[in-house]
């Protein structure tokens, strides 16, 4: 019986008692119990029947062996070697160490599906950003959908707005757009016939609307609105947009707008579930003049400079190279200046440049890598033969600096 004995009798030398029966823990119920005491040892008196007592315990333990050859399982894992069983030596084992073994049974089989998932974030997240913009406290976004930004893209103050116009933007724009689904619905259901399909009262309305809005167009600027331009530019230079003002009809600056929200909008979404950034072997950014830029998507450069994770371009010729030193020495050789070809357009410091893709291979199959950075679908990167190239730069005292382009 393995039960604990309460009055130990008292053994002769030739009477030896011993215990036919051991609880390993592998035998032990998952409950906790309360620690038993074992004074056998203390009327063993011969080695004999110290060395027979083990034997005991080693044919136990190997029987409970061949009975279940997983070992035996704890609390904290899996129990330790057959010397950790119930410690027949020391009896006077501690009621605290015994509450500590069933709190740590009770923590270790209870159920944390309870407890909500920790989130996990993109590895390229980073909560310390701050919008690029001098001044910016990186509140609000200009979708007025978002209560922070972290680029110019969403930048309320950069779009020379507040976060509050933001906001009330996108009210009115939630609004048309719930107006105009409610009107194609009712279209849809006046149409019956597919064939010789009118224009509807509505779409007439909404045409001559347009056509109205659009003959209020300024002529031009008058002297005090120039004025205002030149010190809004010399105050914030290119940290801010251009005032857009009076440039345009009202109907027209409203749809770029809208437009400048949306794209706002897509990128935040890319964003946030990590795709702007994601790819092992992808350039994440490029040192372009006297900036940094961060890709957006994958460009098929050569493998040893894709791999790199950044790299460096020279501005003018757009050759990409692996280091600062190598560019810094470039730098002090290149004799360009301006993109090559020629140059069909001048308006202050803004040029436009014909560049021939047949006349001006490398240049323009560099231009068309560095394009595929920022844009997701684009097929043409090294047949540039038959395309004609119009670059956009902005002239300063140093050269002609890249803006843009588009090709045909």
């Amino acid at each position: 019986d393995s039960s604990p004995v309460r009055s130990a009798a008292p053994f002769g030398p030739d009477e030896p008692v011993y215990s036919t029966r051991r609880v390993t823990r592998s035998q032990q119920q998952p409950a906790p119990v309360t620690p038993k005491k074992y004074p056998l040892r203390q009327t063993r008196s011969s080695g004999s029947e110290t060395e027979q007592a083990v034997d005991f315990s080693d044919r136990d333990t190997k029987n409970a062996a061949e009975h279940d050859e997983s070992p035996p399982r704890t609390p904290t894992g899996n129990a330790p070697s057959s010397e950790s069983d119930i410690d027949i030596s020391s009896p006077n084992v501690s009621h605290d160490e015994s509450l500590a073994k069933d709190m740590s049974m009770k923590d270790s089989g209870s159920d944390l599906s309870h407890r909500p998932k920790r989130r996990r974030f993109h590895e390229s997240y980073n909560f310390n950003m701050k919008c690029p913009t001098p001044g910016c406290n990186s509140l609000g976004h200009l979708t007025g959908k978002h209560e922070r930004h972290f680029s110019i893209s969403g930048c309320p103050l950069y779009h020379n707005l507040s976060a509050d116009e933001c906001k009330v933007r996108a009210q009115s724009r939630d609004k048309q757009i719930e107006e105009r689904m409610l009107a194609h619905r009712q279209d849809d259901n006046n149409r019956h016939a597919t064939r010789h399909q009118a224009p509807t009262e509505r779409q007439l309305r909404y045409k001559e609307k347009v056509a109205e809005l659009r003959k209020k167009r300024n002529s031009g600027l008058s002297k005090e609105q120039k004025e205002k331009y030149m010190e809004h530019r010399q105050t914030y230079g290119n940290t801010r947009e251009p005032l857009l003002e009076n440039l345009t009809s009202e109907y027209d600056l409203e749809l770029f707008r809208r437009a400048q929200a949306r794209a706002s909008e897509d990128l935040e979404k890319l964003r946030l579930q990590g795709q702007i950034t994601e790819g092992s072997n992808m350039i994440k950014t490029i040192a372009f003049g006297r900036y940094e830029l961060d890709t957006w998507y994958h460009s098929p450069y050569p493998e040893e400079y894709a791999r790199l994770g950044r790299l460096y371009m020279c501005e003018f010729c757009l050759k990409y190279m692996k280091s600062q030193t190598i560019l810094r020495r470039h730098m002090a050789k290149c004799v360009w200046k301006h993109p090559p070809g020629d140059e069909i357009y001048r308006k202050g410091s803004i040029s436009v440049f014909e560049v021939d893709g047949k006349k001006n291979k490398i240049y323009c199959q560099n231009l068309c890598l560095l394009a595929k950075l920022f844009l997701d679908h684009k097929t043409l990167y090294y047949d540039v033969e038959p395309f004609l190239f119009y670059v956009m730069t902005e002239a300063d005292n140093t050269g002609c600096h890249l803006i843009g382009y588009f090709s045909k």
